[in-house]
């Protein structure tokens, strides 16, 4: 036998090699290597199988909580909203369906909303989503007519109940340029008005003659003006009684008394007559909820009036002063 063919005989293949080092110097390791690379490799295929099982999970219909309908041409037609709904808060608690001063279903806006994320391009939203309550949460504080998340649950087989407070439309207001009228809530803020009823819109008090032009008149945005915020705030205080009382219109005026110059706020009933509601909250440092409560019972005393007078239409030459 030739030198170099007994060389080849001697040496060793390299799995032999590594299989010698580990019985040389690591003994008993060999066979726990064994296992430690079929447990690996076990564990990789549980966690593919998983995957793979997890997507058909969430492909059934019980836990696909919406999804985008298309056309027959291929385009998209709207969404599958059955399986989502909204709730009203209100003092009482809970409650069903949407205000009568909302004519439009808010659940179409809201997924619109989240489609238009950079990650929201989904065709359908699963209840085991990541960050599904979130996203709806973050989609819902941006919508015109949603003043408060107060909470949202999802269910399985896939339900979404979200509740939430509406804004509440409290004045038409204009300013001394303008000819038309803009609809605020409570806030001060602008809400759209081609979505109320219209026989709801010719009944809402009249907030006239402002001084300021607001910066943005879109859907969402504040007419920042202390006195605009001041004769929202006094026409809520009267809430539905507002009509009960007969009164009309709302205006920041200058009354002179004596030689002092005070902004008042007055109130005009149906046929015209005045009614002096008096300054704003004279302390600015007060709370907003201070504001209000003042506010509410200056309203008090002018229902009071009416309910012992039974109108709040005075002689000519007088005047009716709450402050």
């Amino acid at each position: 036998m030739s030198q170099k063919t007994q060389e080849n005989q001697n040496q060793l293949a390299p799995d032999e090699v590594a299989r010698t080092i580990i019985a040389e110097f690591i003994p008993g390791r060999g066979v726990l290597a064994t296992m430690a690379v079929m447990g690996f490799v076990f564990l990789v295929g549980v966690v593919l199988l998983w995957k793979r099982a997890e997507k058909v999970i969430e492909s059934d219909d019980s836990y696909i909580l919406t999804r985008c309908l298309t056309a027959e041409d291929g385009s998209p037609a709207g969404f599958d909203l059955s399986k989502i709904h909204f709730m009203r808060w209100t003092p009482e608690g809970k409650e069903a369906g949407i205000p009568e001063w909302v004519n439009r279903d808010i659940r179409g806006d809201v997924l619109v909303i989240m489609r238009a994320k950079p990650e929201g391009s989904w065709q359908s939203y699963s209840i085991r989503a990541a960050g599904l309550l979130d996203d709806f949460k973050d989609a819902l504080r941006v919508h015109p007519w949603v003043r408060r998340v107060i909470g949202i649950q999802k269910f399985q087989p896939a339900m979404l109940e979200i509740v939430v407070e509406y804004r509440k439309p409290v004045v038409m207001a204009q300013t001394r340029e303008m000819t038309g009228f803009l609809l605020l809530d409570e806030d001060a803020r602008f809400l759209r008005m081609d979505d109320i009823p219209p026989e709801l819109l010719a009944a809402y008090p009249r907030l006239v003659e402002c001084d300021t032009i607001p910066l943005s008149t879109s859907a969402g945005a504040v007419w920042n003006d202390p006195k605009v915020a001041d004769a929202v705030r006094i026409v809520a205080a009267f809430g539905d009684r507002w009509r009960k009382l007969n009164l009309r219109t709302i205006q920041a005026v200058t009354v002179e008394d004596g030689l002092r110059r005070e902004g008042h706020y007055e109130l005009t009933t149906k046929t015209g007559k005045p009614v002096d509601f008096g300054r704003g909250v004279s302390d600015k440092n007060a709370s907003e909820a201070a504001q209000k409560a003042d506010y509410r019972r200056r309203a008090e005393k002018i229902v009071d009036y009416h309910r012992r007078h039974g109108t709040l239409d005075v002689a000519e030459g007088h005047r009716l002063v709450f402050q």
